[in-house]
Parts: C-alpha cells; structure tokens; sequence
C-alpha cells in the first residue's frame, strides 16, 4: 500500500488509468479472532502497517477494487499435496519443501491467481472500505459499510470483498504451475 500511496502521490493519474486494483488485505473477521484465536492475527498487516497509505490508496478512483483477504486464509495445501507436487521429480528443492513445509495460508498466491483467472471467484459482497487512520485503538484497521450507512463524503469508495473462490481449482491450477516450473511435464 506504501508504494501505491506514493505512486498516486507523485501521479495523481495512476489510480484511474490503471484497469483495476486488487489487494490481498482488508481482513474483517477479525475482531473475535483476536479473542477465540491467534491475536498475532487479530489485525491485518497490510492495513496497520502503513494505515495512511491504506487510506490514500482505498480512495484513489481505481476503475474497481477487489479485496482479496478472508478468502485467503482458508487455502493451505497439506503436507501431502506439497509431496504430490514434487513426487516424481525429486530435486534438492522437492526434498527440502516436503521435508520441512509448514502448512500456511496462501494470501499471495491467491491473490496472484485472481488476477490471471478472475473466474476462480465464486463469491463476492461489494461494500464501502476504508481503514482508521485517527491515532488510537482502532488505528490501522479496515472497516465496511453497505451503501445505505457508508460515509460517503468521506471519499469512501465501494470495494469488490472476494468471500469465496474454487478451491480446488485453484489448487490443480497452483500445483501444475508449480510442476511446469520445476520442468515436470
């Protein structure tokens, strides 16, 4: 969001001649997370970490925004899938990623696929976005509203919020990239 921010900043062109923006942020399911779950996930990152350049790249007048966030903490390949992956082509890498693989959302590589394959996609709720930007205890985080209550003086602007894709898809998709990178055909 930083460099967004600062690319609207030195043109204030580049948000409305660019054909769209999709981010992997905006969580906002995160208030009882931070209670019943990890609170080292009870904020979302890309907004707290530079709230004011979330703010500024949020009502810049992209064509569209898609917010690519909860849908991507649900997508983690397994053990297993990351050896299928690799089996049949063991390389120093393979044996290294089935070894020691950690099973992780996969935020950017959700994201990535949404941008080439937009039909993965299967669900979405357009809504109001911004992020606080007053210093206090909701500073950095996002916030959403529907048309009827959103602040819209306040230069918000409505945001595509991806809710569900196909996984599976998805997933065949991820793993025969990522064999055609490792020259398994």
């Amino acid at each position: 969001m930083t460099n967004l921010a600062l690319a609207i900043r030195l043109d204030p062109s580049f948000a409305e001649t660019a054909k769209q923006l999709v981010f992997m942020g905006g969580y906002l399911d995160l208030s009882m997370m931070s209670v019943t779950g990890n609170a080292d996930n009870g904020s979302d990152f890309n907004m707290i970490f530079d709230p004011e350049a979330a703010h500024i790249t949020l009502t810049a007048p992209w064509a569209r925004i898609t917010s690519v966030a909860n849908v991507s903490n649900d997508v983690v390949l397994s053990k297993e899938e990351v050896a299928a992956i690799g089996r049949g082509h063991e390389t120093p890498v393979t044996e290294y990623l089935t070894k020691y693989y950690v099973p992780l959302a996969m935020w950017d590589e959700v994201t990535s696929a949404i941008v080439a394959d937009p039909t993965l996609v299967t669900k979405t709720q357009d809504a109001y976005m911004d992020v606080e930007i007053s210093k206090g205890i909701g500073y950095g985080h996002a916030y959403v509203w529907p048309d009827s209550l959103a602040p819209k003086a306040m230069g918000v602007r409505k945001v595509r919020i991806v809710q569900s894709i196909d996984v599976d898809r998805f997933k065949k998709a991820y793993a025969g990239w990522a064999q055609s990178f490792m020259g398994k055909h």
